[in-house]
């Protein structure tokens, strides 16, 4: 994933990391969540000759103090499906399963959020080892959205 710059602002630190990210030649999708007035230069640098599968983002981070991580997190599950389903072994998983494939520390926050429903406040954690991540989450009284925090 390339994020970095509100939208309108600065520019360059991202292009130059999205040519420096095709140089390595990797065949991985990649995920463009940055200044929007790149999107469209993301889409040369990663073209079909690239091998290289761009899903043009919202910007996670438009203005200053402005999240938008939403959008992203979509498309960040999708592209894991998509490319997780690719994998050696992995071409029967879809048969195997009813609802979508989603990265465990995406399945971890689905089941917090589960669990909110029945307690008034949760501690959530996962200490990751296939793929090294830690997760934590901390969940107040539900009325207090700003107790909410999730890393």
């Amino acid at each position: 994933m390339i994020a970095g710059g509100v939208d309108y602002g600065e520019r360059d630190t991202a292009l130059d990391n999205a040519e420096m990210i095709r140089a390595m030649g990797l065949k991985t999708p990649v995920i463009y969540a940055g200044n929007v007035e790149n999107q469209e230069e993301m889409k040369l640098i990663f073209n079909e000759e690239s091998g290289m599968k761009l899903y043009n983002v919202e910007n996670v981070y438009p203005k200053i103090d402005a999240l938008n991580v939403e959008p992203c997190r979509k498309v960040i599950q999708d592209a894991f499906e998509d490319h997780i389903t690719n994998a050696p072994g992995m071409e029967h998983v879809r048969d195997m399963v009813n609802g979508p494939i989603i990265p465990t520390p995406g399945a971890v926050m689905e089941c917090t959020k589960l669990l909110l429903r029945l307690h008034r406040g949760l501690d959530s954690a996962r200490c990751g080892r296939s793929n090294d991540g830690l997760t934590f989450c901390r969940y107040g009284i539900r009325s207090s959205s700003k107790d909410n925090d999730c890393t």
